[in-house]
């Protein structure tokens, strides 16, 4: 790209692990100052401070003069135009994007078929087949092995697993994003979901899994790795998550996507674990002390082309990718062999930047190259996102101290009650009964969930502004 554009820029590359506090250091000097942060892992909240107060440049009239493909991007995508603008319009940073509903569509649901042809079950499409295949692989010794010791079901967390069963009950139905709150269908009104029929539904439905061994008994304190070496055991017989990779590589062509959104208890069949497209909004930011900021404008709009985000995720042609007969778009196959001790990411890190994510560029599904675009998740995000809803919530955003009243009300509202108490719920150690339904009911308005709702709906109303 240098030589493409005639643009040098000097990099100081600083560890992941490390750009937090290195970041900071930097700007806590406020001087000598870098161009620009690419791909410095801003959250939202820093980028509003930053930018508000002079440290970041504003990118609007940048956007407008310098930056068609972006201006474009805008003017097509309606959560990326409503979703990165702050409180007064003011773009202060440019996002990770994606248009490809492979990435987007997360978590999704993989079947092990050999588990299914032993035990005589099909790939389930409701709620209910779904437990009868779970059971009968439980029940069928489904690894022929003489032993009861198949997991049914399991996922690297519990909360990723009840996302993936939400759209059965009709839930989270503007996206993965606002996992906790959606539109209720009867009333068109934003609803907290966590004290819907609906999720107390769902949590039954949880805990008879988990009651019944169907559902890993330590999903509580799981992790990908865990998965990934129940799996090379050959225990399990479904699992949670975007991709294969968490399969391994011994037991991995076992597995297949489930290929509809499973229909629950209320007639719902949606698939509604599925982002919007910005996954970071500050994945690049401009200083107040760069001295070329038209050329830096011009030099980051390419990547949000599609020529762009070819180079950025497949390299050169020739070089590291080719097309095929199809005229697909695929990497070398040398170039992709993983050196033993090495990983996918490693060696594609060899010649692309993509790998570890949060870009300042656009991914689409003719070019990007990760783990989601493997035969298997890519036909089921095809096949799921026949189900997905017809609006995907971005970002809403807020001022600083709406964020901060959100920030603390959630902290004891979400973090510490709602994550204790629905793990119980599913886990059985807290009964679920009327009575211990209202008092859970109860208490989140006790903690200030009418004050959380009412600056909620203003974040709502004012992504409609733009």
């Amino acid at each position: 790209y240098e030589k493409m554009t005639n643009v040098h820029i000097e990099w100081e590359e600083v560890p992941l692990e490390n750009i937090e506090e290195r970041r900071n250091l930097v700007l806590a000097s406020n001087h000598d100052l870098p161009d620009g942060f690419f791909r410095c892992n801003w959250g939202q909240r820093d980028v509003q401070r930053y930018g508000s107060e002079g440290t970041f440049v504003k990118w609007n009239d940048y956007i407008d003069k310098y930056m068609p493909n972006f201006k474009n991007i805008l003017n097509t995508m309606a959560d990326v135009r409503r979703g990165i603008p702050n409180v007064d319009g003011a773009i202060y940073g440019l996002p990770a994007l994606s248009d490809a509903i492979e990435i987007e569509i997360n978590p999704k649901i993989y079947m092990n078929q050999k588990f299914m042809d032993k035990v005589g079950a099909k790939m389930p499409t409701t709620l209910d087949e779904m437990y009868k295949t779970l059971k009968l692989m439980k029940d069928k010794d489904a690894n022929n092995n003489g032993k009861a010791d198949e997991i049914p079901l399991t996922a690297s967390s519990w909360s990723s697993a009840l996302n993936a069963f939400k759209g059965a009950f009709g839930l989270m139905n503007k996206g993965s994003w606002h996992s906790n709150y959606d539109i209720d269908p009867k009333t068109n009104k934003l609803r907290f979901i966590p004290i819907t029929p609906e999720f107390r539904q769902l949590l039954e439905y949880m805990n008879k899994l988990y009651s019944e061994g169907l559902l890993y008994n330590e999903i509580f304190t799981n992790t990908s790795a865990k998965v990934t070496a129940k799996v090379e055991l050959n225990l399990v017989g479904g699992f949670i998550h975007t991709n294969t990779t968490v399969a391994g590589s011994k037991y991995v062509n076992d597995f297949t996507g489930i290929t509809e959104a499973l229909e629950g208890p209320n007639g719902d069949k949606l698939w509604t674990a599925v982002r919007g497209k910005v996954s970071s909004k500050g994945a690049f930011v401009m200083t107040k002390t760069n001295p070329y900021p038209e050329v830096t404008a011009r030099w980051m709009d390419y990547w949000f082309s599609e020529e762009g985000s070819k180079l950025f995720y497949m390299g050169v042609e020739g070089e590291s990718y080719q097309v095929n007969d199809k005229g697909e778009y695929e990497f070398i196959p040398e170039k992709v062999v993983v050196p033993e001790g090495s990983t996918y990411d490693q060696t594609v890190a060899k010649f692309t930047p993509y790998a570890g994510g949060a870009n300042p560029v656009i991914a689409l599904s003719k070019y990007f190259q990760g783990a989601e675009m493997h035969p298997v998740p890519k036909k089921c995000a095809a096949d799921l996102s026949k189900y997905t809803p017809s609006e995907i919530w971005g970002y809403f955003n807020y001022t600083d101290e709406e964020s901060d009243m959100i920030t603390s009300l959630e902290t004891d509202i979400i973090k510490n009650y709602y994550d204790k108490v629905v793990s119980e719920f599913i886990a059985g150690t807290r009964p679920l009964n009327d009575q211990t339904w209202d008092e859970y009911v109860n208490k989140y308005y006790e903690m200030g969930l009418d004050k959380l709702m009412s600056l909620y709906q203003t974040g709502h109303d004012r992504y409609y502004l733009w």
